[in-house]
């Protein structure tokens, strides 16, 4: 093995092999060389010759790592070998418990929660959820949990810093931004706990903005403007709303009905002799099947 240059310039300067990689051993540092290979990488390496055995230990490469840095870590490694240690092996370790911290993060085990939830497996005696709420789940989770907290272990949160992200997340986004997030992220625990991956929630007491009492309606006047202007859309700039949204808020207006059950409406649930509309309980917030009277307004409705 030749001997490796001193110099910075003379260590840039050396040829590359045509074929295999050529090793050149440091006059300083006894078990420290340099390999270079023939695409010109340049890695420090330590060969570590105990019991019989001859093994390569990569410590770095050059230039990042200059040759007094070398030598000063070739002499610790040196002593640690001496002592028993196997650098490998807790090299293997490090990485174990790094792959392990990864799969115990907020974001990995909120994707295992949110592919749980939509099967009905999140919790004891569950049911899958239903396909608005998972939608939003995965909304806030990708929006407010995923981009404050994803990284951290679920296990090292404490209250204070989901209080702080909670915090944030109101003041960049939204308050409503913040009290689903802190929500889903509940959930995400209760899961984890269920699952023995986590032993407490310090979600608990953990603060969002709450919901205002909604006590505003329309007047009819003001009523009466909206449907107006839900038939002079083409006649409004800067509103982008299509014919057949227009007509579902009308159609929301004149039964009382939620926006999401009034898009899913299906023609196997309007009976036209009865003169009703039967939201199935698989649509509605309750769980409740739901007959809805029909006035000829909303049955023009339905057919426009």
């Amino acid at each position: 093995m030749p001997d490796l240059p001193t110099t910075k310039g003379a260590i840039e300067a050396l040829p590359l092999p045509a074929k295999n990689a050529a090793d050149y051993r440091d006059t300083k540092q006894r078990a420290l060389y340099l390999r270079v290979s023939p695409a010109g990488t340049k890695s420090w390496c330590v060969r570590d010759d105990r019991n019989g055995k001859s093994k390569r230990i990569s410590i770095g490469r050059f230039p990042d790592l200059p040759i007094s840095i070398a030598r000063e870590r070739t002499a610790k490694m040196l002593a640690q070998l001496s002592d028993g240690a196997d650098p490998k092996a807790e090299k293997a370790a490090k990485a174990a418990a790094e792959t392990k911290r990864l799969a115990n993060t907020v974001a990995a085990i909120g994707e295992v929660y949110l592919e749980k939830a939509e099967i009905g497996r999140h919790r004891l005696n569950g049911k899958p959820m239903r396909p608005n709420s998972i939608r939003m789940e995965k909304a806030y989770f990708a929006n407010v949990v995923r981009p404050y907290l994803g990284d951290r272990p679920l296990s090292d949160l404490t209250r204070a810093e989901i209080q702080t992200a909670i915090d944030k997340a109101e003041a960049e986004q939204s308050k409503a931004a913040a009290r689903f997030g802190r929500n889903v992220l509940q959930r995400i625990y209760n899961y984890a706990i269920w699952q023995d991956i986590v032993l407490s929630d310090p979600t608990r007491f953990v603060s969002a903005p709450t919901w205002t009492e909604r006590e505003r309606t329309l007047t009819d006047d003001e009523l009466r403007a909206v449907w107006k202007g839900l038939d002079r859309l083409h006649e409004l700039k800067g509103v982008h709303i299509s014919p057949n949204l227009a007509i579902a808020i009308k159609l929301a207006a004149v039964t009382l009905q939620r926006r999401s059950e009034v898009i899913g409406m299906r023609l196997d649930e309007i009976d036209r002799p009865a003169r009703t509309w039967t939201i199935p309980g698989s649509r509605t917030k309750n769980g409740r099947t739901h007959v809805v009277p029909l006035s000829d307004m909303a049955r023009a409705l339905i057919d426009e």
